[in-house]
């Protein structure tokens, strides 16, 4: 109902966009991309206002962008001790107390989730999805969202780390989520683990599947969504609609390939404050002329499996 209610309100602004929307089977985000792609991003940004305070990497977290999230937050507030700690969530496995005299040891990322790693093996997990954002204020700062939009407050010694609107906040022990996260997800491109063969039997595991739809399952390769989906697969020369069944040996290892070079070019702009547009050859570029292959590009929307 509330896709419907966005198109319908959208569609009285801007009918020609609307008509160029294909709804069956998207998500928020696709139609939400295919809107920025048509020129419409002011009429979003009620729903959008995803600022961060001294980064801000993208309006969609995909592995490259939560390991852009952990390296920040590791160089801001590692070494920070506890002193208070406010949570929202029903995900709380532990004493929510056990945290507080607790020392922050570093941030990382399992494909789209970012953990912080404490002292006596707590770990939080977080999941920011569409809207989240990660703050980290000095001790005297005032907030820069309204504090009703906080799942989490970790006060420290001397700064402040503030997680807004996240749909998912787990507080436990490291064994329990990471246990749980390296068994569910697939080979991370940024990984220090990450592996080409695995990640080919992930792959071929699905093979009555069509490629575009087993890309974005997070049991595969951990980390892909919409923007690397498209770009790896346009840069591989695959389409989307192909089932694995159909992709020859050295077109799967293409994409394995892609999947850690792109992810790793991606990350280092944004950990450079720069931004990825430029490099994109297909992602928001809906109804442009793409040079590569001389033709109008087109929009493909599918569902994604996150975790």
């Amino acid at each position: 109902m509330l896709r419907d209610l966005l198109l319908r309100l959208i569609m009285k602004r801007n009918a020609a966009t609307a008509a160029a929307i294909v709804i069956a089977g998207a998500t928020y985000v696709n139609i939400i991309n295919i809107l920025f792609s048509r020129g419409i991003q002011s009429y979003m940004e009620p729903f959008l206002n995803l600022s961060l305070r001294k980064y801000d990497f993208s309006s969609m977290v995909e592995g490259l962008t939560a390991k852009a999230y952990a390296i920040k937050v590791s160089d801001i507030f590692r070494g920070e001790v506890i002193n208070d700690v406010s949570v929202r969530s029903k995900r709380i496995f532990i004493p929510i107390e056990e945290l507080v005299g607790r020392r922050f040891i570093r941030s990382d990322s399992l494909g789209k989730n970012i953990v912080f790693l404490f002292d006596g093996d707590i770990v939080i997990r977080v999941h920011l999805m569409m809207f989240g954002a990660i703050h980290v204020y000095n001790i005297d700062e005032p907030f820069l969202k309204p504090v009703r939009m906080a799942r989490l407050v970790l006060t420290g010694s001397s700064k402040r780390l503030v997680v807004y609107n996240a749909p998912i906040v787990e507080v436990g022990r490291g064994n329990h989520i990471l246990g749980r996260l390296k068994m569910e997800l697939g080979p991370d491109p940024l990984s220090d683990e990450w592996c080409e063969e695995r990640a080919y039997e992930s792959i071929i595991k699905f093979r009555d599947e069509k490629i575009g739809v087993v890309l974005l399952n997070q049991s595969v390769i951990a980390g892909i969504g919409n923007i690397l989906r498209n770009e790896i697969l346009f840069r591989a020369g695959v389409n989307p609609e192909r089932k694995v069944s159909d992709l020859s040996h050295d077109e799967i290892q293409k994409i394995i390939r892609l999947a850690k070079e792109l992810s790793e070019r991606f990350l280092k702009l944004k950990l450079q404050g720069e931004r990825i547009g430029e490099m994109l050859h297909v992602y928001n570029k809906f109804g442009s002329f793409c040079k590569t292959w001389n033709f109008i590009i087109l929009s493909y929307l599918i569902h994604s499996t996150s975790h």
